[in-house]
């Protein structure tokens, strides 16, 4: 379920294959630079009702998962 909603708010502000989206892809492969992240996170955030703060153990999808499920 949080890949799919991930997936829908990345499409919503980046020009991105997302069907190709699965958790082993990396940010930066998405063209997403620090910004782009900030502003990502801000919208996962709000949606999951999670806290996040960009840091270098965010690499990938499935990382970002990872978090959205302990913060529950």
């Amino acid at each position: 379920m949080e890949l799919e909603k991930i997936k829908e708010i990345i499409a919503d502000s980046v020009d991105f294959d997302v069907e190709s989206i699965t958790e082993d892809t990396r940010f930066d492969s998405m063209g997403l630079d620090s910004l782009d992240i900030v502003e990502l996170l801000m919208q996962i955030d709000e949606e999951f009702g999670t806290e996040t703060e960009p840091n270098a153990s965010l690499v990938t999808v499935g990382d970002l998962i990872a978090h959205i499920r302990e913060s529950k």
